[in-house]
């Protein structure tokens, strides 16, 4: 019969021992290797005509710049002069981009035109005269009458 070694447990629990402490050693060096690896060669490499520095001359010069545009330009304090609808103008004494001071004549104006926009406006005011006085005798009460059939919702007073 052939004899069967046995191997005393005292030895298998170092042998145990060693295969790990090994196996965690190997792989230990293996992850710090393949990091190594990666880091090298993950860098972005320039290419070789990149390397070179570039010059330039700077030289003294000047700079210009042309601005087209259209418009008008006005003073920022003018002033609009009316007249009322009706009086018509006889001569305009002025001219655009003229020196005025206060008083000077700008325009002239039509006498005729003057007065007949002067009888207007009293024939307004004597009618709106009339419709004052009218509504200051007026004693009755003025009411307001449905203008289409419905039941009232809401009142805004």
């Amino acid at each position: 019969m052939a004899e069967s070694k046995v191997i005393p447990k005292k030895r298998k629990g170092r042998k145990k021992k060693v295969i790990a402490v090994s196996l965690v050693g190997v792989l230990a060096a293996g992850g710090i290797g393949g990091a190594l690896y990666y880091k090298q060669n993950s860098v972005v490499k320039m290419p070789e005509d990149t390397k070179q520095a570039q010059s330039a001359t700077a030289e003294l010069g000047s700079i210009s710049n042309t601005i087209v545009g259209t418009g008008n330009l006005a003073l920022a304090d003018a002033q609009s002069q009316t007249i009322p609808s009706g009086i018509e103008i006889e001569e305009v004494t002025v001219e655009s981009g003229d020196q005025v001071t206060k008083g000077d004549t700008i325009a002239t104006v039509s006498k005729a035109s003057v007065l007949k926009a002067v009888e207007e406006t009293q024939e307004e005011i004597q009618e709106l005269d009339e419709q004052i006085s009218d509504c200051q005798d007026d004693d009755d009460t003025d009411t307001i009458d449905a203008s289409v059939d419905g039941r009232v919702k809401l009142i805004y007073a």
